[in-house]
């Protein structure tokens, strides 16, 4: 569930990038494979993960993409 709702989060920021031709294309599809690696590892972290030492670390990583993206 984390791992969809941060997808959703980094696509429509990386949409909104896009649309507004703030960042050059190039450097746009470099964000969008690091988002794509990050959001790999928060859902690996958070795989069968229950109360341990992954999932603290994924929704930490998680909260601090969502909280990177909205400055």
């Amino acid at each position: 569930m984390l791992g969809t709702v941060l997808a959703a989060a980094s696509g429509v920021f990386i949409w909104y990038l896009y649309l507004s031709k703030l960042i050059p294309l190039n450097y746009l599809i470099i964000g969008s494979v690091a988002f794509a690696l990050l959001t790999a590892l928060v859902v690996w972290l958070g795989i069968n993960a229950e109360r341990t030492w992954r999932s603290l670390i994924g929704c930490t990583l998680a909260l601090a993409i969502v909280t990177g993206q909205t400055y």
